[in-house]
């Protein structure tokens, strides 16, 4: 379990070390489905079991999981895409800025260094801002993709 949420093999270590009874008893549920009841990823995951392992006994086969509290990362996140949106010169709280929004995948600093991507390939910022204006989705791909695509031209 602690492998599969990508835990450092140290830390296995040191709770493996000190909680031995704990993990020798609990059959735990599958990650995935941990994962989606807790609605947490991985790296929160493993903060959270670092901290307290006795928090495993929730987490065994039979027993209703709760969710996990708000970490107010989603909200961070669409805070920066928000920021960002605006310095490109979309309307706040516009049709066109609620679809930007949908449609983007990553946080705002990666979406500010995707569209310096562009910036530094040559192109016009005006021109880079009504294209992402046109096509949001452009600047769900990565860095190396986007520059890959710009050398292919």
């Amino acid at each position: 379990f602690l492998i599969e949420i990508e835990m450092e093999v140290q830390e296995i270590g040191r709770i493996v070390r000190s909680h031995p009874i704990l993990l020798g008893s609990c059959s735990l549920k599958k990650v995935n489905s941990l994962l989606a009841n807790l609605n947490t990823g991985k790296k929160r995951l493993c903060e959270i079991i670092k901290e307290n392992p006795q928090v495993l006994k929730n987490w065994v086969l039979g027993l209703r999981v709760k969710r996990l509290p708000d970490s107010g990362e989603e909200l961070r996140s669409r805070m920066m895409r928000t920021k960002f949106l605006l310095d490109l010169g979309f309307v706040e709280n516009s049709n066109e800025m609620n679809k930007a929004l949908k449609l983007f995948r990553g946080k705002g600093g990666e979406l500010q260094e995707r569209f310096n991507c562009f910036i530094n390939a040559g192109l016009n910022r005006k021109d880079v801002s009504q294209m992402i204006k046109t096509a949001p989705q452009v600047l769900n791909q990565s860095k190396d993709v986007i520059k890959m695509k710009i050398d292919f031209l």
